[in-house]
């Protein structure tokens, strides 16, 4: 073959092959297009609220008073440890009440000296009638976590029975309370998967729905997120205890109530 012809030859050949190529480029590219209409997405319904490190409160359901304090404001407690000694009996609260009152006196007075203070107390307990000590009961903590006295227990004071004495916060994990549409109240359930956006951590807070709960308001939903990044700590530890920092803001959170295709979602009506 003459090397004009084959030239020639050879370039017909190529440019059917680009155009054969271009044909199966063009095929992959559709049908790529079409299977990713029909690929799962979520379905996802935005709601709204407050996040909040969980939490327990300790209460009793009689009136009481704080006999002595186990652990500090912030310190770090095990489930069942003790976190407080109190008194139930009216004679008792009133001893209690009034020897605190004394002692807090006192150290405003600046009487420092323990063996001055003690003295000073050994003759309030027999003022008070307190011959015998009070009969206390042990308060514990319910889960793990962070102890928080009520103003009440550090005060020294009466506390009403149902009212906090002390509450246990967990800054592992948080809690968000929302409103649900009422249309939408029937499609949202128990340990359906939930994410919230936070200002400063790359990647969503991973949960899920706790609870439903209907009063005069509507119907709220309790969500949950565990394992939260240290700067989410840090927000809930300043936003418990009053040590600085921003706080916890209110946030959105997506709960997935479902799946669709592609396809679906933008072409169908609005699930």
């Amino acid at each position: 073959m003459a090397p004009g012809r084959m030239k020639h030859w050879f370039l017909n050949r190529f440019v059917l092959i680009a155009e054969v190529l271009g044909y199966v480029l063009a095929l992959t590219v559709i049908l790529g297009a079409i299977s990713t209409l029909f690929i799962n997405v979520d379905i996802l319904l935005p709601v709204s609220g407050q996040l909040t490190p969980l939490h327990t409160t300790i209460t009793l359901d009689e009136d009481c008073a704080v006999a002595t304090l186990e652990q500090e404001t912030g310190s770090a407690v095990a489930s069942g440890a003790p976190v407080a000694m109190v008194v139930t009996k009216s004679g008792d609260m009133l001893r209690v009440m009034g020897i605190r009152k004394v002692r807090d006196g006192l150290t405003l007075l600046g009487v420092e000296d323990s063996d001055a203070l003690g003295e000073v107390l050994k003759t309030a307990r027999t003022w008070l009638g307190n011959a015998a000590s009070p009969r206390t009961t042990t308060l514990t903590a319910p889960m793990n976590g962070l102890v928080k006295p009520s103003d009440e227990a550090l005060d020294g004071d009466r506390i009403p029975a149902g009212k906090p004495v002390a509450t246990i916060y967990d800054l592992n994990t948080l809690t968000m309370r929302a409103i649900l549409p009422d249309n939408r109240v029937d499609r949202v359930a128990r340990d359906m998967p939930a994410r919230a956006s936070y200002p400063s951590v790359d990647q969503p807070l991973e949960g899920r729905v706790i609870s439903l709960t209907t009063d005069e308001d509507g119907t709220h939903v309790d969500l949950r997120f565990e394992d939260v990044p240290e700067p989410v700590k840090r927000a809930g530890h300043a936003a418990v205890f009053g040590d600085g920092g921003e706080g916890l803001p209110t946030a959105t959170a997506d709960i997935v109530i479902g799946e669709q295709t592609l396809f679906s979602k933008l072409f169908s009506k609005r699930q």
